[in-house]
C-alpha cells in the first residue's frame, strides 16, 4: 500500500497548531503570576499595605488650641498601648548604616521605611534625646514609617543605653567634647544621606531633648537642607536671638510643668517668632503632664496614652503640611 504523504502532512500540521495552542495557553497562564520584571512581586507586597487608624482623638485640658482655649477632658480613658498594635498589619524594610565622621570613627544609624512605598518618599531624620536609641525608640520609627516617611535615626550613644540621666549626660559630653561644629557636621551628613542614598525627596527633622536642641542647631547652620523640624520639648536654643533666623517651618511641642524651662520665656520666644519669623512656628504647650511624654523609652511616660496619641497627631498634621 502506498503512502498518502499529503495525510501525514496534514496530520503533522494538525498535531503543530494544537500543540502551539496550548504552549500559547500555557505561557497566558504563567502570565498571570509572573511577567518577568518586578511588577508581580510588586503586586505580592501590595497585599500587605500598612492599615493605620483614623480614629479621631478628641481634645484634652492638658493642650492649648491653636487659639489657646483649652479643650475638654473627654470621658473614660484608653490605657491600652498603640505601639504593641503598631506592627500588626504592618511590613517594614529595616537597615542598619554606618555613618563616617572625623578621620577615623563610624556611627551606627537605624533606617525603616514601609515595605509597600516603592516611590521615593519625604524623609524624616529623627535625633534620639537622653534615653539613648532603645528598642522602643526603634519601634517608634516604624510610626513615622507608617505614615510614608523614610526614617532614620543616628544612634548618638553608639550602641550604650544610659541608666541614669548621669550617664546619659556623660555620653552626650562625649558628643560635645568633638566640637559643636563636628556635631552640626554629623547630623548635616546624616540628613544627606538619608536624601542621596535612601530616595528621600525631603528631609525634615524631629528630635527629643537634647536631640531636639541639636535639631535647632544643626538647622540653623545649614539654612534650608531641611524642610521642616519638630522639636519636642523645651530648649535652650529658643532664648537665642538667632532662633528667629530658621528659614524653615517650626513645631514646638512644649510641657508646661518641665521644671528645667521657664514657661515664661517660652511664651516670649512664641510671642518673638510670631512676629519675626520668616516661616510658620507652632507651639503646642501641654500640661499636666510628664515632660518626658513622648518620649518612647520612659517608662512612666507610657501611662498617658491619650496624650500621646494627641501629641503625635499634632506632629503628623504638621508634617503632612510642610514636610512634603
Amino acid at each position: 500500500m502506498g503512502v498518502n504523504h499529503s495525510e501525514i502532512f496534514s496530520s503533522v500540521r494538525y498535531l503543530s497548531v494544537i500543540l502551539h495552542l496550548m504552549v500559547l495557553q500555557y505561557a497566558l497562564l504563567l502570565g498571570g503570576c509572573y511577567d518577568g520584571s518586578d511588577r508581580a512581586q510588586q503586586r505580592v507586597q501590595s497585599q500587605e499595605r500598612v492599615s493605620v487608624s483614623t480614629e479621631a482623638i478628641p481634645p484634652t485640658r492638658n493642650i492649648e488650641s491653636e487659639e489657646g482655649q483649652a479643650g475638654e477632658v473627654p470621658e473614660g480613658g484608653d490605657d491600652s498601648s498603640d505601639s504593641d498594635q503598631l506592627t500588626k498589619n504592618s511590613a517594614f524594610i529595616q537597615k542598619t548604616i554606618s555613618l563616617a565622621y572625623g578621620s577615623d570613627s563610624e556611627l551606627s544609624a537605624y533606617f525603616v521605611r514601609s515595605s509597600s512605598q516603592y516611590q521615593a518618599g519625604p524623609g524624616l531624620l529623627l535625633l534620639h534625646g537622653m534615653t539613648g536609641m532603645t528598642e522602643d525608640f526603634r519601634t517608634n520609627m516604624k510610626r513615622f514609617a507608617e505614615k510614608g516617611y523614610r526614617v532614620l535615626a543616628p544612634d548618638f550613644f553608639g550602641g550604650r543605653i544610659p541608666l541614669s540621666k548621669a550617664d546619659a549626660q556623660n555620653y552626650w559630653e562625649e558628643l560635645r567634647s568633638m566640637g559643636k561644629g563636628a556635631l552640626i557636621s554629623l547630623i548635616a551628613s546624616a540628613g544627606s544621606y538619608l536624601f542621596q542614598k535612601m530616595e528621600a525627596k525631603t528631609v525634615s527633622v524631629v528630635g527629643w531633648d537634647e536631640g531636639a536642641y541639636w535639631a535647632q542647631e544643626t538647622v540653623l547652620a545649614t539654612k534650608k537642607q531641611f524642610r521642616s523640624m519638630v522639636a519636642f520639648g523645651g530648649s535652650p536654643l529658643g532664648l537665642k536671638p538667632q532662633v528667629t533666623e530658621i528659614p524653615i517651618p517650626m513645631m514646638y511641642i512644649v510641657v508646661q510643668d518641665d521644671p528645667e524651662i521657664d514657661i515664661k520665656e517660652v511664651i516670649e520666644l512664641e510671642n518673638r517668632l510670631e512676629t519675626q519669623s520668616p516661616k510658620p512656628v507652632i507651639f503646642r504647650k501641654f500640661h499636666g503632664v510628664s515632660p518626658d511624654f513622648l518620649d518612647p523609652s520612659v517608662p512612666e511616660a507610657k501611662k498617658d496614652q491619650q496624650n500621646i496619641r494627641l501629641g503625635y497627631q499634632l506632629t503628623f498634621e504638621f508634617l503632612q503640611k510642610y514636610s512634603q
